[in-house]
């Protein structure tokens, strides 16, 4: 089976133009649909950790392009809200650091890439309404009568996905609110105070809960900070915008921290301007899927399988997709029909299998396998995260709390957390053997 010729990529968010700068390096063409008329200019500020920027360097080729776009990392320091440090996270790698970064930034420098190239086509406002597969190939059926062929069909369209029903059919599950709403914002450095002896980034914990703190800018002088609430009340993605834009996210993470008079907590709650310096983003949850895929269609990214923004792992775990994707697509020679390159960009090493698949199929299949595996890892740490992030509602709880994570990072971890499993990890590792 030489690789596919013509991809289908429904999805324009990070993904899916990370899959098409991917594939374009190995000579193959993509078409990527795209719901919205245009591309999007919401989100907030993501983590890179090292296993992201591995993979955004090694196989999808931007790594370059992002570096001057945000703040480079190489720790992350733990503080209890009065200042003292209780331990802290390595943020480097093999080489590999981390990067904090606008995900309109990222978005934008990914779609400029696809939109450079002759490989990659974007749609948007592409509605598809059906997708029908054959012996040959794959058609995704437009809203408004058009009908697009390809070989295959990358569903990367989120968690909210609308190709996992294709997938699954009647077994495809309805997204569930997780019940906790994130709310963050951007301020200026001279706006915050910094007690002496605290740093950027940080994590800094309070009975109330943990808020992050860490540049966004490659100067360092935009600081986001970022924090959760318990909310059972979910909204519709128009509420979840009015809970927004109305102040009232703001409102309510000012009332949770209002007892709170350390600084810099202190001076973020005062100093932000509840209509215009608050976002919100409510994670939303699947349940493990019993597969990814059929004989012509696989799902990567939220689509297969979302994970909560705690761990700072969702684009990396896409983006850890997108380039392990690429690299079995183009496990065969390509063909001599491939039109010509439409840059000079350097190709990555190829990718070849000793033995060829029979079908895409059993690609998929492999697919699955390899990423469900490195999921649950990533996984279990996200709940670990997420877990700390929780305040304590009695003073005893707190006290147990924070000498526990000193007591442990200090005396079993000298001082800083190392996760090499999560970090160091490499797509051109694995084999694309099956």
């Amino acid at each position: 089976m030489p690789p596919p010729s013509h991809v289908l990529i429904v999805g324009g968010g990070l993904c899916g133009p990370a899959l098409a700068i991917a594939l374009s390096r190995h000579r193959i063409r993509s078409t990527i649909l795209e719901l919205r008329p245009q591309a999007g200019n919401n989100g907030g500020a993501i983590m890179l950790a090292p296993n992201a920027l591995r993979v955004l360097d090694k196989v999808i080729g931007v790594d370059e392009e992002i570096k001057g776009e945000g703040f480079g990392l190489d720790k992350i320091d733990f503080f209890w809200e009065d200042g003292l440090r209780v331990g802290g996270i390595t943020m480097e790698d093999g080489g590999y650091g981390a990067l904090r970064i606008q995900r309109t930034k990222l978005h934008r420098t990914l779609l400029d890439l696809c939109e450079r190239d002759d490989r990659v086509e974007i749609k948007y406002g592409s509605k598809f309404v059906r997708i029908v597969e054959d012996e040959e190939g794959v058609t995704a059926y437009i809203e408004g009568g058009e009908a697009i062929r390809g070989d295959i069909l990358i569903g990367a369209d989120g968690i909210h996905s609308k190709v996992r029903a294709h997938v699954l059919g009647d077994r495809a599950p309805v997204p569930t609110y997780s019940g906790m709403v994130g709310i963050g914002g951007t301020l200026p450095r001279s706006s915050i105070i910094l007690p002496e002896g605290m740093t950027y980034p940080s994590f800094i914990y309070t009975p109330r809960g943990m808020i992050m703190v860490m540049p966004t800018d490659p100067e360092g002088q935009a600081i986001g900070w970022a924090a959760s609430l318990a909310d059972p009340h979910e909204r519709s993605r128009k509420g979840w915008l009015e809970y927004q834009n109305s102040g009232q996210a703001a409102r309510d993470i000012k009332e949770s921290y209002a007892g709170i008079r350390h600084e810099p907590i202190r001076s973020i709650m005062d100093n932000m301007v509840e209509e215009e310096q608050a976002r919100v983003w409510a994670p939303y949850e699947i349940p493990d899927l019993s597969t990814w895929h059929t004989k012509r269609v696989c799902l990567i990214g939220d689509a297969a399988h979302a994970i909560p923004p705690s761990g700072g792992q969702g684009a990396g775990q896409a983006f850890e997709d997108a380039g392990f994707m690429a690299r079995l697509l183009s496990a065969a020679p390509p063909s001599s029909s491939s039109p010509p390159a439409s840059s000079t960009t350097t190709l990555p090493e190829q990718a070849t299998a000793t033995t060829e698949p029979k079908s895409y199929d059993e690609l998929f299949a492999h697919f699955e396998k390899v990423r469900k595996a490195r999921f649950e890892h990533v996984r279990e740490l996200t709940k670990v995260s997420g877990n700390s992030r929780h305040g304590s509602p009695t003073w005893t709880g707190t006290m147990v709390r924070k000498y526990g994570m000193w007591a442990y990072f200090h005396l079993v971890k000298g001082g800083y957390y190392t996760d090499h499993a999560l970090m160091g990890y490499d797509v051109m590792d694995e084999s694309v053997e099956y």
